[in-house]
């Protein structure tokens, strides 16, 4: 189960997930408040920090959000790096050479993983 809760700031609107951010328990419910924020929010800021699990269906989706944010000149990032969650990135090979566009890898979701702590 995961849980999701939103603080709008000055600068931004901080979206906290908490929980297990899996294809069984998220990703559709994650989706939808991800696309209704996306509507309303020119920057969205996503806090990583009370997450107990995540899998590459969350990735995907953070990464397609990230586009579509980008798309419609807005902006969507991530504000903490928990270990599982670099696990997670390092396991899947992603970081800002996966993205093919020179726009999009300028302003890449996934920072080099050499910039990040945890483990090489």
């Amino acid at each position: 189960m995961f849980e999701y809760r939103f603080e709008d700031l000055n600068h931004a609107t901080v979206l906290s997930l908490s929980g297990e951010l899996t294809l069984d328990e998220a990703i559709s419910d994650l989706r939808n408040v991800l696309l209704e924020k996306l509507s309303h929010a020119d920057n969205i800021v996503i806090n990583l920090d009370g997450i107990k699990a995540i899998d590459l269906s969350v990735l995907q989706l953070f990464c397609s959000a990230h586009r579509m944010a980008l798309t419609s000149g807005k902006s969507l990032s991530l504000s903490s790096y928990p270990t599982l969650f670099m696990k997670a990135v390092r396991n899947v090979g992603l970081s800002s050479l996966v993205c093919r566009n020179d726009i999009w890898r300028a302003e890449c979701l996934w920072p080099e993983l050499s910039m990040l702590p945890g483990e090489n």
